[in-house]
């Protein structure tokens, strides 16, 4: 083992520039990769762990105002009259949310008692839970609580959940459209709006990872080809060890080994990278690192087995027709 070190060691000290350039080549491939894949995955994980505490037909009410070229969610009174007759629209739940910032600087963040339940005691990431309904950029000093059962409040965020289809839809809005004057009302599903981002996601991801990919091509056809040259312009000198006892195991391996002694601290300082500009970009995804460095170590170990195949016909030459 160590007369295959040597011998890995020796060709890398031999050629610097070349593997510090083929090193440059690799790593930026190998960084993009980590990150473009740990960032879809964490868009993927944050929508099923929504699905799995909401499912699928939670939807968003939208205020908007006829005043105002201005849209969006406007602060609204849901009385409990509006409530009670929203609910009793067949199967039908609301949930109300209400933020308010304190003089001392604490925010407190208070949700229907069953919408708590679900946010606090859920599988996902409960900053996530909040940012799928619409409450992004909270600072985790915000308290999250349970409103009481008969609460009113001026609030910006409200949701139903049911099924929803056009006639119970239409039935919805004439309700709402009565306790709201000149305000207009709009239904959006919320995972639809979470299905966008993982969709803008994906195509990202598909753009980046084609470009990555094609730069790992490269790579591993312009490795294949050097160790294929090494081999050959160095014939000779591989019969002299043979004839000094060498094996021509050794020989192979010891082109495995040099793409290992490359490959491996590479791999490293991409993924401390990676992890970096995950960290910024989202810190929840994370935690889907070890599933992106397992995924480019198997190609690395691809790119390694891929540095035998000029070696099939060395193994069956005999020795003479290297010394010749």
């Amino acid at each position: 083992m160590l007369y295959t070190f040597q011998l890995a060691w020796r060709r890398i000290m031999r050629s610097k520039a070349k593997t510090l350039l083929s090193a440059f080549q690799l790593g930026m491939a190998l960084t993009l990769f980590v990150t473009v894949l740990t960032i879809y995955l964490g868009v993927e994980h944050s929508i099923r762990m929504y699905k799995h505490a909401f499912g699928s037909d939670l939807y968003t009410i939208n205020v908007h105002g006829r005043a105002t070229s201005e849209s969006g969610r406007q602060p609204f009174q849901f009385s409990s009259e509006l409530m009670t007759q929203l609910q009793s629209v067949d199967k039908i739940k609301v949930y109300i949310g209400s933020f308010e910032a304190r003089q001392d600087g604490k925010t407190i963040l208070s949700l229907s008692e069953e919408l708590y339940k679900t946010v606090v005691s859920g599988k996902g990431n409960q900053w996530d839970l909040l940012s799928r309904l619409g409450y992004r950029y909270l600072s985790e000093s915000t308290e999250v609580t349970s409103l009481p059962p008969n609460h009113s409040s001026s609030v910006t965020y409200a949701w139903i959940q049911g099924e929803v289809n056009p006639e119970t839809k239409r039935t919805l809005l004439q309700i709402l459209g009565q306790h709201g004057g000149d305000l207009y009302f709009h239904l959006e599903n919320v995972l639809g709006a979470s299905q966008e981002s993982l969709n803008t996601a994906k195509g990202l991801s598909l753009v980046f990872l084609i470009f990555t990919i094609s730069i790992m091509v490269c790579f591993a056809i312009g490795h294949l080809g050097a160790v294929l040259l090494d081999y050959l312009r160095n014939k000779s000198n591989w019969a002299i060890h043979l004839l000094l006892g060498a094996s021509r195991t050794h020989i192979i391996l010891s082109y495995n080994l040099q793409f290992m002694m490359m490959s491996l601290p590479i791999l490293l300082c991409s993924t401390i990278l990676s992890s970096f500009v995950v960290y910024y970009y989202e810190p929840d995804y994370v935690q889907q690192l070890p599933w992106t460095v397992l995924a480019a170590l198997l190609v690395l170990t691809c790119m390694t087995l891929l540095s035998i195949l000029p070696f099939f016909k060395f193994k069956n030459t005999p020795l003479i027709s290297h010394l010749s």
